[in-house]
């Protein structure tokens, strides 16, 4: 007897994160958690695991803490990782024997916490981590309870520290790197230096656009700027022979609105970075280096699928290693460069650990391993079909996935529909199951024809696609998705009478959007959601952590003339007065990349003009949900918006 998915289920959904393979390529150790959590910290245990066995999956910490982020030691006989077991909220580092056995060792009591480590190479005797400064706790104490805690805007910034720890001693020595905040780093294959990205403040803007590389000498603490690269290298990757770097970064004039590509740049001081994949149609997320070889491979979002490449040094070339029908999250590589490991999604199964055999070629469906099965709740709840669309606007070649309800298929129709627009906008719909947000796979569930489009302005499609947004979000790409729509509906699918939209963030501006300009499309909506969205972009330069990116998508800021303003054009405050699509509105009181300022500005104005409007806030949550009850709620919320009006 099938089962119904519920929004239990999907809060609970377990995340793995941080997959990393022992030196020898004959291990796996990655951080799993759930989706949603219980209470005021997240929790998470390591799990350790054979690449030779798909059953020998077995947690090794108890997942009463944040247990994240494992390093193998440079012999593979002891994990190091970082947790909030001594104090949540505040991560420290620990050391996990596997040899000898016993429990692991706090290696560090950092009073602001640490923020991530990597093994510098070499005999295992050093670690080089991240630590943000932190005030003194009983001054800050007294501040509190004698209400003498006024705040400056650049008085004090948690900078990120770099530091080396000596592991049998103890002891840590800081890099002295002055003032600039750590943003990422990467040790040299043979220990001697440190690569590192550094930024200005750390806030996110500043360490996307203030980034300067530097090379660090490990043993003396020395330091030489190589270059300030106009973009944030992310993804550090050295060469074998430690005298390149190469990085994932965003390929455009302006890196705000931006596909991301591979980039190399010598460790030099006065070199300059050079962008090695203009013309590659998909989009890069990350890389990994296989030690003995020196390949760099790369995670590469093409289309609605993924890829690994691998980049030959020798001979320059960048090409496909392995296909993988669906959607890949991070990757290491064992140092023979035999065996991949990365985090793997399909369309009907959230992310589990995979290897990939790197070391031949062939049947890709078969190169690819599961070493995890987290989710066989789902193996009873039973899903309709689904099918991969494309339809070609201007010049522009578009894509998205249509998921049938259980029991219905393409011949049955035209049925209900929910269209599901992404984040971003550098995001994509992959052949992927979706549970970040209830607007794929959830609505399937409650009976729903689901269209997921990719518009452009997002990943998978190159860099030419991802900026075609550019000053302009809510132009061009809204005619995308609305010939998409079209597409399901000419071809019997879609019931043009019976159609809702939503989405979160990108897709919270894109239901926004859609609500101020139905009357003028033909009302095509009965309905719409918007999670997070954004409705006036003059704000969100003022009041986004990201302002610089907000700026390029809306096409100004508001301290530049009385106006009107280009970014008026594109916001969907401007066209609230002749809104008549009820829309619900969901945000988190505590969103820093889209204010709540924006959902209340929506809501208002859709009070005002008499449109049918719900605002629902969650008190302390970020950007994205994080407590279950909450996510249960926003599920629940979400299934009932539509079903009352569908």
């Amino acid at each position: 007897m099938s089962k119904i998915l519920t929004a239990e289920m999907m809060a609970d959904i377990k995340v793995p994160a941080g997959a990393q393979i022992s030196p020898d390529g004959a291990r796996v150790v990655v951080s799993i958690g759930p989706n949603a959590r219980e209470g005021d910290h997240r929790t998470a245990s390591l799990w350790l695991m054979e690449t030779a066995d798909p059953a020998s999956a077995r947690e090794i910490t108890s997942g009463t803490a944040n247990d994240t982020g494992p390093r193998w030691s440079p012999d593979g006989a002891s994990i190091s990782f970082l947790s909030d077991r001594e104090k949540r909220g505040a991560n420290q580092l620990y050391l996990l024997p596997l040899t000898a056995g016993g429990e692991a060792r706090q290696l560090t009591d950092e009073p602001g916490g640490v923020s991530g480590h990597h093994w510098i190479p070499g005999d295992g005797g050093q670690i080089a981590y991240l630590s943000p400064n932190a005030r003194d706790e009983d001054e800050e104490k007294r501040r509190k309870e004698e209400r003498d805690d006024a705040r400056v805007w650049g008085e004090f910034w948690p900078t990120a520290r770099l530091r080396i720890l000596d592991v049998a001693s103890g002891d840590a020595r800081e890099i002295d790197l002055g003032e600039r905040h750590i943003s990422g780093f990467s040790p040299a294959p043979d220990g001697s230096k440190l690569a590192v990205t550094t930024s200005e403040f750390p806030e996110l803007d500043s360490i996307a656009t203030t980034c300067e590389l530097v090379v660090v000498d490990v043993a003396s603490g020395a330091s030489e700027l190589i270059c300030v690269p106009g973009r944030f290298l992310d993804s550090l990757t050295w060469s074998a022979a430690g005298a390149t770097l190469y990085a994932d970064a965003p390929a455009g004039p302006v890196p705000a609105v931006s596909s991301y590509q591979l980039w190399r740049v010598a460790a030099e001081p006065g070199a300059e970075p050079e962008l090695l994949t203009p013309e590659l149609r998909g989009c890069l997320r990350t890389l990994a280096r296989s030690a003995d070889d020196g390949k760099i491979y790369a995670v590469v979002q093409v289309g609605l699928d993924t890829a690994l490449y691998a980049f030959d040094a020798t001979t320059g070339d960048f090409s496909q290693a392995r296909h993988f029908a669906g959607d890949l999250a991070e990757l290491d590589v064992s140092a023979d460069g035999s065996t991949g490991v990365t985090l793997g999604s399909t369309i009907y199964r959230p992310f589990d650990v995979y290897t990939v055999d790197l070391s031949s070629t062939g049947d890709d469906e078969a190169a690819f391993t599961r070493l995890t099965d987290l989710h066989t709740y789902l193996d009873d709840v039973e899903s309709g079909p689904y099918e991969a669309v494309s339809w070609q606007r201007g010049d522009f070649e578009l894509d998205g996935i249509v998921l049938w309800p259980s029991g219905k298929g393409p011949d049955e129709g035209p049925l209900p529909t929910c269209v599901s627009v992404h984040g971003g906008p550098y995001g994509r719909w992959a052949r992927a199951f979706g549970y970040a947000r209830p607007f794929a796979h959830w609505l399937a569930q409650q009976g729903y024809l689901v269209f997921m489009p990719n518009a452009r302005g997002g990943s998978g499609h190159g860099e030419r696609f991802a900026s075609a947004v550019l000053d302009s979000v809510g132009k061009e790409d809204w005619l995308d998705i609305l010939a998409g729509i079209d597409l399901i509906i000419d071809n019997g699918w879609a019931d043009p009478e019976r159609m809702a939209i939503g989405g979160w963030s990108q897709g919270g501006f894109m239901t926004a959007w859609a609500v101020g300009h139905d009357a003028e499309d033909g009302q095509r909506f009965k309905c719409g959601i918007m999670g997070a969205g954004v409705s006036d972009w003059g704000m969100m330069v003022a009041t986004s952590d990201v302002p610089t990116f907000e700026q390029r998508l809306g096409g100004g800021n508001p301290y530049e003339s009385a106006g009107p303003h280009e970014f008026d054009k594109w916001s969907p405050i401007s066209y609230v007065h002749r809104a008549t699509t009820p829309l619900l509105i969901l945000h988190g009181e505590k969103d820093e990349r889209v204010p709540l300022s924006q959902a209340i500005f929506m809501h208002r104005g859709l009070r005002q003009y008499g449109c049918e409007t719900e605002l629902v806030v969650y008190p302390r949550e970020p950007h994205g949900l994080q407590e279950r009850r909450h996510v249960i709620d926003l599920h629940e919320r979400v299934a009932a918006w539509y079903r009352d009006r569908l």
